[in-house]
């Protein structure tokens, strides 16, 4: 089913709740107030969080205008029953494994959440809120 201005509405949403949540409980601090990004600090680092719900083939975006800011990709990926596995991967190894895609709004290098548990590092698991 194509994405409606309402379901991609409802995914950014998605998105920037979910990386805030995330980047609290990883003790990660937010680089950009308000909700332009999810472009953190962690552990020195300079990582982006991106989410992925369980209901839909689980992958995640990053435009490729942002490589030259970041350090690692975290990719946080919600389980069926709404708890959460985060990987993190540096971006070295994000830009080789990824697909590229091309996109009026930008480009994009997608990861699918299969390769973040073969290449990843898997940071933490939480529980369902």
């Amino acid at each position: 089913m194509p994405q409606t201005r309402e379901t991609g509405a409802a995914g950014n949403d998605y998105g920037r709740d979910c990386g805030e949540m995330i980047a609290n409980l990883l003790g990660a601090q937010k680089i950009r107030t308000g909700r332009s990004s999810n472009e953190c600090l962690l552990n020195g680092e300079r990582v982006i969080i991106k989410c992925a719900r369980s209901k839909r083939p689980q992958q995640v975006g990053v435009y490729a205008h942002m490589f030259d800011r970041l350090d690692a990709v975290i990719g946080a990926f919600e389980n069926a029953d709404g708890s959460y596995h985060i990987y993190q991967m540096s971006l070295d190894n994000f830009k080789r494994r990824m697909r590229f895609r091309e996109y009026i709004n930008g480009d994009r290098g997608l990861m699918k959440r299969a390769i973040f548990e073969e290449a990843g590092t898997l940071l933490r698991q939480f529980p369902a809120s």
